[in-house]
């Protein structure tokens, strides 16, 4: 017996997109890539948001989150470099989104 195929109409569902601009030379291509699967998928016209890097993207899908959205996207590119630096951004970056999806 298989599986039964999954949903994937969008047409009815309210999708917000925030994408940190640090590093926005990566992240516009993964906006443009969750644009174009989320209108395959017939989601109108997806609410984007832009925050100054992934350190905000949290703080903006929780106040989206609050706004009633079905999902929300968060998009950000943190490079490796020499310092630790990146490991605390992407460490807390990854926390504050998963708080909000324990929370909403």
């Amino acid at each position: 017996m298989s599986a039964p195929k999954p949903n994937l109409d969008g047409s009815k569902l309210r999708i917000a997109i925030v994408v940190a601009r640090f590093n926005e030379h990566i992240t516009q291509r993964m906006l443009d890539g969750a644009l174009n699967a989320a209108r395959k998928h017939g989601v109108v016209d997806p609410a984007v948001h832009w925050v100054p890097g992934s350190f905000e993207l949290p703080v903006v899908a929780a106040k989206l989150a609050r706004r009633g959205y079905d999902a929300i996207v968060c998009l950000g590119a943190i490079v490796r470099h020499e310092t630790d630096h990146y490991l605390h951004i992407a460490t807390q970056s990854a926390a504050g989104i998963q708080r909000v999806s324990i929370d909403t």
